[in-house]
Parts: structure tokens; sequence; C-alpha cells
């Protein structure tokens, strides 16, 4: 019964008819610059409540370690 409710609900789109994403630049990011500074402010700026992400570091670690962290990545 619930099978045929959400049959009934969504429907399957015909992927041929959707439309191409159109780039909005064709220009590349050649030149940035990070500094000690940037990295220091924004891994000072880390909400400490917040889960680890990809890396594995609790936020309240790399926060502790800003000075630290943005000299040896510079």
């Amino acid at each position: 019964m619930m099978n045929d409710f959400f049959s009934s609900v969504f429907t399957r789109e015909d992927l041929d008819q959707v439309p191409l994403s159109k780039s909005l630049t064709q220009e590349k990011l050649a030149n940035f610059e990070v500094t000690a500074d940037v990295i220091c402010c924004k891994l000072c700026n880390l909400k400490i409540d917040k889960a680890a992400g990809d890396a594995g570091m609790a936020p309240c670690i790399l926060k502790d370690l800003s000075e630290e962290i943005a000299i040896k990545y510079h």
C-alpha cells in the first residue's frame, strides 16, 4: 500500500530533457595568495563546539594550535 502511495506522488523525469548548465566564467583561478595571518585568523574563528572535520582534528585543537599550524603550513 505504501509503495502505491509513493509511486503516485513521485514522477520519473525525462533525462533527455534536462538542460545543460553553463559555466559562469571561462576564466581559471590563476593566482592567489594565502598568508600565515589568513590561516591563523580562519583557525582562530573555528567554532569549538562543532564536530571534527575530514582530517579528524577537533576544532578546539586546531584553534589552540592556530599560530603553530599557520607558520608550519605557510
